[in-house]
C-alpha cells in the first residue's frame, strides 16, 4: 500500500481536466469529498479496538463513556474477565436503543449502540453485575476523519483510490459551473439514483468499498442489527443512465443489490443485456423497466448472465433498468 499523494496533487489534475472552471476554495470541496468517502464505509485503516479494561461494566448502569474520537461502532461484546478463559458474549450493533434502567443479567443482553446525541455507548438495558464478577465492554469502532484544512494535507486512503477523489471533485467543479455533466441524485423505490459525473463518482466509490472485502454476510445498519461480517456497500446508491445508451462508466445502468453494472445500450433497438453475475437460479432475477417489474418468459428471457428483452419490452433512450437477484 502507498500513501504518497496530497490533496494538491488531486486538485491540480482536476483543474486540468475541467478547463476554465474556477474553484476559489479547493480545501472546502476536498474536505466535503473526503468526508463523504470516509463516512460511507467502515474502512479497515480507520478501525480501532476498545482496549481491554477500558470500559468496565457497573451494576445497574446502561450508558458508558465512549472511546476518544469514535465515529461509528462496528462490533461489541460483553466479556467476563474473572474466569479463565474469558467468556465473550457477542452483541448486535444497532443505531439507537431506548433507555431501560431495569437491570438484567449480562447473558440476556443482546445489543449495543453509539448514542451520538448523548455521547455514550448504550446497552439494551442496565446490566446486573453480581458481587465478585468482572465484566467489561469491548468491541471495534471507526475513528472520526480529520478535516482537510490545507491542500498540503495527505490523503487518508491508498494511492490506488486517488481517482475516486478526482471523480468527486470533478462533480463539484461541474456543479459550481452549472454544467449539466455534474449529474443529479434522485430518489426511487430502489434507493438513490445517481447520474452523470456524480454517478461516476458514486460508482468508483462503490468499487472502492467492494475492494475492502468485508465478507458476504449482510445485516443492514442502522435499521437492523449487524453481525461481525458485513458488507456496508448498501450505504451507496444506484447508478443509472443520464441519457442515451452508451456504456460509459457511471452513466450506464446499474445492476443489482450491490452487484455491479448491467451492460448493454439503451437505445430502443438493443434488447440484449449482460448481468455482472449469473442469477442462481435464473428465476430469482427481478427485472424492472422504468420501475415496472417485467415477468420472465413474457417480457424477458434469461440465459446464464444474459437477459434478452422481447418485442414490446425493449427499453428506449432515457429509460431506466434495474435488476436484483
Amino acid at each position: 500500500m502507498a500513501f504518497s499523494y496530497r490533496w494538491r496533487d488531486i486538485t491540480d489534475e482536476v483543474s486540468r481536466m475541467v478547463k476554465g472552471v474556477p474553484i476559489k476554495n479547493w480545501a472546502l470541496y476536498c474536505d466535503m469529498v473526503s468526508s463523504d468517502m470516509f463516512t460511507s464505509y467502515p474502512w479497515k485503516d480507520a478501525l480501532q479496538n476498545i482496549a481491554t479494561g477500558q470500559i468496565p461494566l457497573v451494576d445497574g448502569q446502561q450508558d458508558y463513556d465512549v472511546p476518544t474520537n469514535i465515529f461509528r461502532l462496528t462490533k461489541a461484546s460483553i466479556v467476563r474477565t474473572d474466569v479463565s478463559p474469558e467468556q465473550h458474549y457477542e452483541l448486535d450493533v444497532q443505531m439507537d436503543l431506548d433507555v431501560d434502567l431495569t437491570p438484567r443479567s449480562y447473558v440476556t443482553l443482546k445489543a449495543a449502540s453509539l448514542q451520538a446525541g448523548v455521547g455514550k455507548l448504550r446497552l439494551d438495558a442496565a446490566v446486573q453485575v453480581p458481587a465478585g464478577m468482572l465484566l467489561e465492554l469491548r468491541g471495534e469502532y471507526q475513528i472520526s476523519n480529520s478535516k482537510v484544512r490545507s491542500l498540503t494535507d495527505w490523503l487518508w486512503f491508498d494511492d490506488h483510490y486517488a481517482h475516486v477523489a478526482m471523480a468527486g471533485l470533478m462533480y463539484w467543479a461541474y456543479k459550481l459551473a452549472d454544467d449539466s455533466r455534474a449529474g443529479t441524485a434522485q430518489n426511487s423505490k430502489a434507493g438513490t439514483i445517481y447520474t452523470g459525473q456524480l454517478g461516476e463518482y458514486k460508482s468508483a466509490l462503490q468499487k472502492m468499498k467492494e475492494d475492502e472485502e468485508y465478507g458476504p454476510s449482510e445485516q443492514y445498519y442502522p435499521s437492523e442489527s449487524m453481525g461481525s461480517d458485513r458488507d456496508w456497500s448498501w450505504l451507496g446508491g444506484l447508478v443509472l443512465p443520464s441519457a442515451g445508451g452508451a456504456n460509459v462508466p457511471g452513466t450506464s445502468h446499474y445492476a443489482s443489490s450491490m452487484e455491479g453494472t448491467i451492460v448493454g445500450a439503451i437505445n430502443g433497438v438493443n434488447g440484449t443485456f449482460s448481468l455482472p453475475s449469473q442469477p442462481q437460479p435464473s428465476t430469482n432475477l427481478q427485472w424492472f423497466w422504468n420501475g415496472t417489474k417485467i415477468a420472465i418468459g413474457t417480457g424477458i428471457l434469461v440465459s446464464g448472465s444474459t437477459v434478452q428483452c422481447q418485442a414490446g419490452y425493449i427499453p428506449n433512450t432515457g429509460d431506466t433498468l434495474e435488476a436484483y437477484w
